[in-house]
């Protein structure tokens, strides 16, 4: 390499040189702008061709064989009177990862965990087969109040999160988090308000506490 370095070519050839190393560049330039383009228009083309699948509606779902509710009815007490729902169809219980409690309800749901202790399995059972894994979930008014109690027992022996979706009276809708449930127990809280659907999504276990205190989380 320092041979090749250290020799001076003639003015002839320097000037070849230069001409065809410009070329060469030229060429280079051109050969990647051509070859870049055609990729970026494919790029595009597949997003615009992608389809994005849209969530099924409550009707569709029961007929494509969901375990739906029938002629559901709901009570519940109000500033402004009694409040009455009736639903001739409704979501299943479980569904696409979601648990869906109607106010009165109590349930009986099995759920497992990966490696990730993310949920990966959510069932509803009418009995405890496997009881390590059954959570017992209910959800009403509280009788004499306007607000509701939200119970939730944990089967398991470490620390299980819920996210939660409550829908009031009127379709509004709150979104939190419930405290972490300790292992082996259960937790209680109340709404202040009438509420007639309780979603609980992204079961998940979390740390239990080097101090064992348990910290809430909005």
């Amino acid at each position: 390499m320092s041979n090749i370095a250290s020799s001076k070519p003639s003015g002839n050839l320097a000037a070849v040189g230069s001409l065809l190393l410009s070329i060469l560049v030229l060429g280079g330039c051109a050969s990647t702008n051509e070859t870049s383009q055609p990729q970026a228009s494919q790029i595009d083309s597949a997003a615009t061709n992608e389809t994005v699948k849209q969530p099924l509606t409550l009707e569709q779902a029961c007929e494509q064989g969901a375990d739906c509710r029938t002629n559901a009815s709901v009570y519940l007490a109000s500033v402004q009177g009694e409040v009455k729902l009736n639903y001739d169809q409704y979501w299943p219980v479980v569904y696409e990862g979601e648990i869906r409690l109607l106010p009165g309800e109590r349930v009986l749901v099995e759920i497992e965990f990966d490696e990730s202790r993310q949920a990966n399995v959510i069932r509803q059972v009418q009995e405890q087969r496997n009881p390590e894994q059954t959570f017992e979930l209910f959800f009403a008014q509280v009788r004499g109040n306007y607000g509701m109690l939200m119970s939730f027992r944990n089967p398991m022996t470490q620390p299980v999160q819920f996210d939660v979706e409550i829908t009031g009276v009127s379709g509004q809708q709150y979104r939190l988090n419930t405290c972490p449930i300790r292992g082996g127990m259960s937790f209680h809280e109340r709404w202040p308000e009438p509420a007639k659907e309780l979603i609980l999504k992204q079961p998940r276990i979390v740390n239990e506490p080097s101090n064992g205190v348990m910290i809430c989380s909005s």
